[in-house]
C-alpha cells in the first residue's frame, strides 16, 4: 500500500493538471484499458474537493491495479518481486471496494447537484518517502456505518487509518470558523 505513495502524488498531480485543462472536453475512454483518471466535471462543479477525492479513488485503483499485473507479468520470482505482487494485488482490490463503497454516494451528489447533508470518510496514512507519511482522504460515504466498515477492511489490510468522521467542504469549514 505504501510503495507507490510518492509516484501516486507524482501521477496525481500530473493528472489533474492535465484534467483541469480537459475537463470541459471530458470524453469516455477509447478503451477499457485506458484508465479513467480524469476529474469528473459534474463533480467538480458542484464541489471541487469532492471531485478530487473520488479521482483520487479512481487514480489509486488504476495505479495499483496496473502494477499488480505488471509485477505478476514479469520473469523474476524472488521474494521482493513476490511482496510487490501481494503488495499491489492488495491495494488494488482494496481501492476496488473503496470505489464500489463510495458509488452511490457520488452518483446522489450529481443527482442532486450539491453535496449531501451529510457525508463520511476517514483517512489513510501512506508511506511517502524516508520517513514521510501522507494522508489520504478517503470517501465519501453515505453513512457512518458504511465508512466504519471500510475503515476497519483497510485496518485488516495493514493500513494505518485515522477513524471516521463527517466529512465538510474544506472552505466551507474555513467561513464558519
Amino acid at each position: 500500500m505504501y510503495f507507490h505513495g510518492a509516484i501516486k502524488t507524482l501521477l496525481l498531480a500530473i493528472v489533474f493538471a492535465v484534467s483541469t485543462v480537459s475537463c470541459e472536453k471530458s470524453r469516455p475512454p477509447k478503451n477499457q484499458n485506458e484508465p479513467n483518471v480524469r476529474l469528473d466535471p459534474v463533480l467538480g462543479k458542484i464541489n471541487t474537493f469532492a471531485a478530487i477525492m473520488e479521482m483520487n479513488l479512481r487514480l489509486s485503483e488504476y495505479t495499483s491495479c496496473m502494477l499488480a499485473r505488471q509485477f505478476q507479468s514479469m520473469k523474476v520470482n524472488n521474494e521482493f518481486t513476490r511482496g510487490m505482487i501481494t503488495e499491489a494485488t492488495s491495494s488494488c482490490e482494496l481501492y476496488s471496494r473503496y470505489i464500489a463503497a463510495t458509488r452511490q454516494t457520488y452518483e446522489t451528489i450529481r443527482v442532486q447537484g450539491k453535496l449531501l447533508d451529510r457525508q463520511f470518510a476517514f483517512a489513510i496514512y501512506e508511506h511517502n518517502g524516508e520517513s514521510a507519511h501522507t494522508e489520504t482522504e478517503i470517501g465519501l460515504f453515505l453513512d457512518l456505518a458504511s465508512c466504519r466498515a471500510m475503515e476497519v477492511l483497510a485496518h485488516e489490510q495493514g493500513v494505518p487509518t485515522r477513524q471516521c468522521f463527517e466529512w465538510r467542504d474544506p472552505i466551507q469549514k474555513a467561513r464558519k470558523r
